[in-house]
């Protein structure tokens, strides 16, 4: 027998439209992770698409990652004035962070490099508890229901020693 404790952390916009949706809009020169959408417990951003935008003379290399301790990239790629770099994560392929971590932006010269970013926020069920299994150490001594009538009053109420 196994036993699995879950609480579910939705909100209402979770249960009607699978998730908060947003677009994230915002300015960034030359920075290193810096956060568009702080970390929320329990709760997991997803991307669905990218558009930036810049006035810098040079190529900007811009990144975009989750970041709980360190990041991991989900989209990397060049900007040019008067081009924008637009993408849009085809429908199954969203990049999901894990449940707490940050979305974060790096660019590698003065911009200002100006950011969209599409998205959702969903809630995530989180385990808490334990999972018991035969011959576990730590359930040692628990109570125990008799596999048979031992003939002993006493162990029908209230189990017998494992």
């Amino acid at each position: 027998m196994s036993l699995i404790q879950r609480i579910t952390t939705r909100r209402f916009e979770d249960l009607i439209n699978q998730g908060y949706r947003f677009d994230e809009v915002g300015s960034v020169a030359a920075v290193t992770a810096q956060n568009i959408i702080a970390a929320a417990t329990e709760r997991t951003i997803v991307v669905t698409g990218l558009m930036f935008t810049t006035t810098s003379a040079t190529d900007v290399l811009v990144t975009i990652g989750f970041k709980n301790t360190t990041t991991n990239d989900i989209f990397k790629g060049y900007v040019r004035a008067g081009g924008p770099l637009i993408y849009t994560f085809p429908i199954g392929d969203e990049r999901y962070s894990q449940p707490g971590d940050s979305l974060v932006i790096t660019t590698d010269a003065a911009g200002p490099t100006v950011y969209t970013v599409y998205g959702r926020i969903v809630g995530e069920k989180v385990a808490l508890g334990y999972i018991e299994h035969l011959g576990a150490p730590a359930h040692s001594g628990s109570p125990g229901f008799p596999p048979d009538h031992s003939g002993f009053s006493g162990l029908w109420r209230g189990g017998w020693p494992a």
